[in-house]
């Protein structure tokens, strides 16, 4: 789902970030469509990517997907990390894997790892 943001930048100038998330292989199709929208007007997109295995294949399962991300890299995207699984686990205290559910419905994957685990799951990504 695309999320628009307008700022007001230096003198008055009107900036737009345009970021489509749960980016991933299991919605190639739905990414691509929403990229050909903000493609049309000229807008670049930041993708929030699941890179690990969410609804499907992770990224590394779908070598031909990595170059369509590439390809809009290249094209003036930015790729964003968007968790490895985008799916809590049960690290955590309590409180905080509650909150990650409450607020995140479930997807705060970062939010209760301990230093160690959060470094392991970037460097995976």
């Amino acid at each position: 789902m695309p999320e628009t943001v307008r700022a007001r930048g230096p003198r008055g100038v009107t900036r737009l970030v345009v970021s489509v998330h749960d980016v991933a292989p299991a919605t190639a199709g739905q990414t691509r469509r929403w990229c050909a929208d903000a493609d049309s007007l000229g807008i670049p997109v930041s993708l929030l990517v699941i890179p690990g295995p969410w609804r499907g294949a992770s990224l590394a399962d779908e070598p031909e997907y990595a170059e369509v991300l590439r390809a809009r890299v290249a094209g003036g995207d930015e790729l964003v990390m968007h968790g490895w699984t985008h799916r809590a686990g049960p690290e955590g205290s309590v409180s905080r894997r509650l909150l990650g559910r409450l607020v995140a419905r479930g997807a705060a994957e970062f939010g209760a790892l301990d230093e160690a685990h959060a470094a392991d799951r970037l460097a995976r990504g």
